[in-house]
């Protein structure tokens, strides 16, 4: 995705119609600072973050949001301790079932259209690497809502536009958001 380099979407966009979000679209939700806040200032529940490296790395990921496919994502006591850049942060590792949410925004309202349940596998030292998805999925109501009142907010904050996808766990019936994507959602690799 083109999340991890706004600038090729803004060179892209100076020479072709963007259909979607623009590079400061997503520079606003893919800012680990500024998205978790975003979060914490609507009350949408999400696993800790840190900016530092913890004190006791066990139980926290490093993680990378200028990248994708989870590739990017590492647990903390395994990484040395390098500064992290300004897309780098630490995550809570949470047991729950990651799942996406497909949704459609005109940049003040979200459509959800369907909910996924993320393959995500261990490849070498990355313990949760992209595999696929399965879905669509009924997901209950207590659940919808959770969804739904995240991308309303998220979406009339971002000012988003198109087809985009929320990365949430779910944790018994509680939806802890992970991560927006502001692009068409990925399928089976």
């Amino acid at each position: 995705g083109f999340e991890g380099r706004p600038d090729l979407l803004e060179a892209g966009a100076a020479c072709l119609p963007l259909l979607g979000n623009d590079a400061a679209r997503v520079r606003r939700v893919r800012d680990p600072r500024a998205f978790f806040a975003l979060l914490d200032a609507h009350g949408i529940a999400h696993p800790e973050v840190a900016f530092e490296r913890p004190d006791d790395p066990r139980g926290w990921l490093r993680k990378d949001a200028s990248g994708c496919g989870g590739w990017h994502i590492r647990r903390a006591a395994a990484v040395d301790g390098a500064p992290l850049s300004t897309t780098q942060y630490h995550q809570r590792e949470r047991r729950g079932t990651p799942m996406s949410a497909t949704f459609v925004g005109n940049g003040r309202e979200a459509l959800l259209l369907g909910c996924n349940e993320q393959i995500v596998q261990p490849v070498g030292d990355r313990p949760h690497v992209y595999a696929g998805v399965i879905g669509p999925l009924a997901i209950d109501d207590t659940v919808q809502a959770q969804v739904r009142a995240a991308l309303q907010a998220l979406v009339a904050a971002g000012e988003l536009s198109g087809l985009g996808s929320l990365d949430f766990l779910l944790v018994d019936d509680r939806v802890e958001v992970l991560e927006l994507n502001p692009r068409p959602p990925a399928r089976r690799p």
